[in-house]
């Protein structure tokens, strides 16, 4: 009956995982999650830079590396956007 034990393993992570998310404020979910994306956004840049690096400058390189750096720019501006909004949840959260 070992797939019973796993099912509430499984069962307390899942219920404990969701109480620890209910109990942090929403600024720091917007937080955690704009900084990962900005850090995506910085690797996806990255990976553009070295693909123009390593190429010779065939023209579906600079279409692929141009695509990477807009899904990038994306990632940077989601991520911007995120922290913009934890700094005004958290303004609202200290003046109520």
């Amino acid at each position: 009956m070992w797939w019973i034990e796993n099912k509430f393993i499984l069962y307390t992570i899942y219920t404990e995982l969701t109480k620890l998310l209910s109990t942090l404020k929403k600024w720091v979910l917007y937080l955690v999650s704009g900084i990962i994306f900005i850090l995506w956004g910085l690797g996806w840049s990255i990976g553009a830079v070295s693909i123009g690096y390593n190429q010779e400058y065939h023209s579906y390189y600079l279409l692929y590396n141009s695509f990477v750096i807009l899904i990038s720019l994306g990632f940077l501006g989601l991520g911007s956007y995120f922290v913009f909004k934890a700094g005004e949840l958290r303004k609202e959260s200290t003046t109520c």
